[in-house]
């Protein structure tokens, strides 16, 4: 493994066996033409968990807001986490931009809309998880709906967001979440484990 030359970024060029390994890289071009977008922030104020988001719906230049309290976010976890659970987490952010399949177009700087449906399918899968800035596989991944997005939106009469619609990510840090672990159980599941107050899902 050897860095590049100086940049403003982060330049790291990766070898496997003397063979540069090309790195998949996502244009901003296509955020930009995303048909939604979605942010939010999970944080403690005065050691009081609030939970707070906002939506942006491109198509029709409408936005909405919603705010959780502490009540309201105990009821939305599974019943093995105790409430003081949610009190030692730190900051939590996401954000996801959503797009309608049926609606994608060609876009100037990625191609036509075959390129762009691509560049959406392999992306696509959900939220990915970053701590300190570098992802945590296999969360997001290709087949890896670890949120049951897609089970939600079948099972539901109505229209609901599926996996294959979203790409975004969760950032969080070991400063921030010193007791939040993130972790993979082989051939079963993935969670994120609180240690010594059960398991959030």
């Amino acid at each position: 493994m050897s860095t590049g030359p100086k940049s403003k970024g982060f330049p790291l060029n990766i070898k496997f066996n003397g063979e540069v390994i090309k790195m998949r890289r996502l244009s901003s071009e296509l955020f930009k033409h995303a048909h939604g977008v979605c942010s939010g922030k999970l944080r403690l104020v005065r050691g009081v968990p609030h939970f707070d988001a906002s939506f942006e719906y491109r198509l029709y230049g409408e936005t909405a807001t919603f705010e959780k309290g502490p009540d309201e976010l105990r009821d939305a976890i599974t019943e093995s986490v105790p409430p003081s659970a949610l009190r030692s987490l730190g900051p939590i952010e996401f954000r996801f931009y959503w797009f309608n399949r049926q609606l994608l177009k060609a876009i100037d700087g990625i191609g036509t809309v075959t390129d762009v449906r691509k560049l959406v399918n392999s992306w696509s899968g959900g939220l990915m998880i970053y701590r300190d800035g570098f992802r945590v596989n296999p969360y997001g991944g290709p087949g890896d709906d670890w949120l049951e997005l897609d089970r939600q939106a079948f099972r539901s009469s109505g229209y609901l967001l599926n996996s294959d619609q979203i790409i975004g990510r969760i950032q969080i840090s070991s400063e921030g979440n010193p007791k939040l672990g993130v972790r993979t159980r082989a051939a079963r599941n993935r969670t994120l484990s609180l240690n010594g107050a059960g398991t959030l899902d």
